[in-house]
């Protein structure tokens, strides 16, 4: 039996092509082995390789053979035995670089989405750019969004958190005052000032010329614009008139007081409505009549002419034709009276006489006594009868969004404004019309951020021209608890139909602390 003198296998053939002749039967060779395990060896004992010869050239191709019939198919063959059990993948954990040294191989690992399995025990590096790991799933892309779920109920109010430590002293706001030419050169870096209605900080130390102009002073907040104006109240019913009442005893004059300093002009308020019209005074008794003046003399009366006899009537004749009027004949001369004849029958009356001439008017009779003072009237109504003061003293820290609670009521007259010492909420009348101011210190350090802000907001409506704002945040990296400014407004305010809420609202976009609140509220007319 001959055998391979490289491997070793033995082949019992002895046709030439299958082995090569060295050194008789010790130095053959099977052709796997000549060509230097180009192909290995086939394996089998005995070996059955045989050394393949050079390639011949392409034969021409035959003619195609008719297809044959497809054969039956064959019957299943029985089911393979059951494989061994794989390595399989052991339990899938987030990348962990301190544990990375201990992973075994197979040990599968999540990072950034995407799925990695250890290729290398004890591997190195990070997935993704290490070769000890193999990625087997990247991470999917983002999906689309989805529908906006169903809003849930409103969770109850967690606890108050505990007070955070105060912040570090930061550089801050020096204290707020007027510009003063005078006293500018002594101005320190940080130090603020108002000049025509605008807010402006020093950013040079000794600044020189005048804010607005001078590059030493950069601008934080510029004069407000002047406010829409209010819109005319409704005219409030005419109250009934009172009775005039008694005229009051003088008091006895003051003394002067010494005059007061001049104050600083205040913002020009509201027309008030104008006041119902008094009613008339009662007309005075009418005083007594003056004393007749004398009687003037009567003048001469004239002499009667005497009586002539009546004669008898005659017949009445025709009438004839009526003569022309002759010329009045002269007056004759009076003659002597005649002594009184007997009364003769009454003659017809005569025609009425012109009227004689006026008389002369007779002296101006003196004054009559002035009459008694009349009952005194029932007194008008106040058209501002109904006001108040509700004020915030303490400091307080206000959520952005929320109302600053109001705890005190200093004062509350009249019955058409409402309020619950501790509540955010103001309550107004209905189809009103009143005047509102506020003023409150807030806190720019807080959690550093450099920006306060509140507003007047009417049944959740913000009330125009009410926002009153600071935003210093560019100008200092920190802000500390002492840097407060103070914010202010006022409006004339319209109420409607049904409950009027009024708050005051921080609007300022994170929490705030505020203290000093006070609101005033005035109803007109």
């Amino acid at each position: 039996m001959k055998r391979c003198r490289h491997c070793g296998k033995s082949c019992p053939s002895n046709k030439r092509g299958s082995w090569y002749d060295s050194h008789e039967d010790y130095g053959w060779e099977c052709d796997s082995c000549k060509r230097v395990r180009k192909n290995p060896c086939c394996g089998k004992d005995p070996c059955v390789c045989v050394i393949q010869g050079r390639t011949g050239r392409r034969g021409p191709a035959g003619p195609a053979g008719p297809a044959g019939p497809a054969g039956p198919a064959g019957p299943a063959g029985p089911a393979g035995a059951t494989g061994a059990t794989g390595v399989g993948l052991t339990g899938i954990v987030p990348f962990d670089p301190t544990a990375a040294p201990g992973y075994p191989v197979g040990q599968v690992v999540t990072l950034n989405g995407s799925t990695y399995i250890v290729n290398t025990a004890s591997p190195t590096g990070t997935p993704g750019t290490s070769p000890d790991y193999t990625l087997i799933a990247g991470a999917g892309a983002t999906g689309a969004t989805g529908a906006t779920g169903a809003t849930g109920a409103t969770g109850a109010t967690g606890d108050t958190g505990a007070t955070g430590p105060t912040g570090a002293t930061g550089v801050g706001l020096t204290g707020i005052v007027p510009f003063d030419p005078t006293a500018a050169p002594g101005y320190p870096v940080g130090q603020v000032v108002t000049l025509n209605g605008s807010t402006y900080i020093v950013n040079t130390a000794s600044p020189t010329g005048t804010p607005g102009t001078s590059p030493d002073y950069t601008l934080i907040a510029g004069a407000g614009a002047t406010g829409a104006t209010g819109a005319t109240g409704a005219t409030g019913a005419t109250g009934a008139t009172g009775a005039t009442g008694a005229t009051g005893a003088t008091g006895a004059t003051g003394a002067t007081g010494a005059t007061g300093a001049t104050g600083a002009t205040g913002a020009t308020g509201a027309t008030g409505a104008t006041g119902a019209t008094g009613a008339t005074g009662a007309t005075g008794a009418t005083g007594a009549t003056g004393a007749t003046g004398a009687t003037g003399a009567t003048g001469a009366t004239g002499a009667t002419g005497a009586t002539g006899a009546t004669g008898a009537t005659g017949a009445t004749g025709a009438t004839g034709a009526t003569g022309a009027t002759g010329a009045t004949g002269a007056t004759g001369a009076t003659g002597a009276t005649g002594a009184t004849g007997a009364t003769g029958a009454t003659g017809a009356t005569g025609a009425t006489g012109a009227t004689g001439a006026t008389g002369a008017t007779g002296a101006t009779g003196a004054t009559g006594a002035t009459g008694a003072t009349g009952a005194t009237g029932a007194t008008g109504p106040l058209i501002t009868a109904n006001n108040a003061r509700i004020v915030a003293a303490a400091n307080q820290q206000v959520a952005d969004g929320n109302a600053v609670p109001l705890t005190t009521n200093n004062i509350i007259n009249g019955t058409l404004i409402s309020h619950t010492e501790g509540s955010t909420d103001i309550m107004l009348a209905p189809n009103q019309t009143y005047f509102v101011t506020y003023e409150s210190s807030a806190n720019l350090g807080f959690a550093n951020q450099g920006t306060a802000s509140l507003q007047l907001q009417l049944n959740g409506n913000l009330v125009g021209g009410t926002q009153s704002r600071y935003d210093l945040s560019g100008l200092s990296p920190t802000f500390p608890a002492s840097s407060r400014v103070s914010l202010s407004s006022s409006a004339v305010i319209n109420t409607g139909d049904g409950p009027n809420i009024l708050t005051l609202v921080n609007d300022s976009g994170h929490a705030q602390d505020v203290e000093g609140t006070n609101v005033n509220i005035v109803k007109l007319a």
